[in-house]
């Protein structure tokens, strides 16, 4: 299971104007990674972002709880 309470933001290295965007908005915030077949809690948290991924560790989905 991934860590939610991961900096997600420092985990991305690009030069591309909407990954530098990115990381400002997501540097401070718990964020999660979720994966096929991750555990997740259903506990609702407004400020913590979501990020989901496919199986080839895509992103397809972002959501806040």
């Amino acid at each position: 299971m991934s860590d939610p309470n991961s900096d997600i933001a420092n985990d991305f290295e690009s030069d591309h104007q909407w990954v530098k965007e990115a990381k400002k908005e997501l540097t401070g915030r718990k964020c999660r990674v979720i994966r096929p077949g991750d555990l997740v809690t259903q506990d609702y948290m407004p400020a913590r972002v979501n990020i989901h991924l496919d199986k080839e560790s895509v992103i397809t989905d972002v959501t806040n709880g």
